[in-house]
């Protein structure tokens, strides 16, 4: 997204109705419509600040995102990352052993931990 700010764009106040910002991007648009001699990067900000100011939901997420710039990262959540910046919180997955191996033991060797040698 374009680090200007929109309603600077437009030249309205940030709480103009919509109304206001219609207005303003149509007279803006016209004044600088490259095929009336203006600039095509003027008008592409222009487009594209009504494009976003212009549509309540897309003004409720940009003026979101202008106050909290961790606003639709993890949620709104700035502290969701740190599980991967610190090895994360998963528990580690066991490999599946080489071999499998039948082995008899009795209780008593169980108990007194002997040793068994199998071939």
């Amino acid at each position: 997204m374009n680090q200007d700010n929109f309603y600077k764009v437009l030249g309205v106040n940030e709480n103009a109705t919509q109304d206001e910002i219609k207005k303003a991007y149509r007279k803006l648009a016209v004044e600088h419509h490259p095929d009336k001699g203006g600039s095509e990067e003027t008008f592409k900000k222009i487009s594209e600040a009504y494009d976003t100011i212009g549509d309540e939901k897309k003004r409720t997420e940009y003026d979101n995102k202008r106050k909290n710039p961790f606003f639709g990262q993890n949620n709104g959540n700035p502290f969701q990352d740190f599980g991967d910046i610190f090895g994360g919180f998963t528990q580690r997955k066991r490999g599946v052993p080489d071999k499998i191996i039948d082995l008899e033991v009795t209780v008593l060797e169980s108990f007194n931990s002997s040793d068994k040698i199998f071939n």
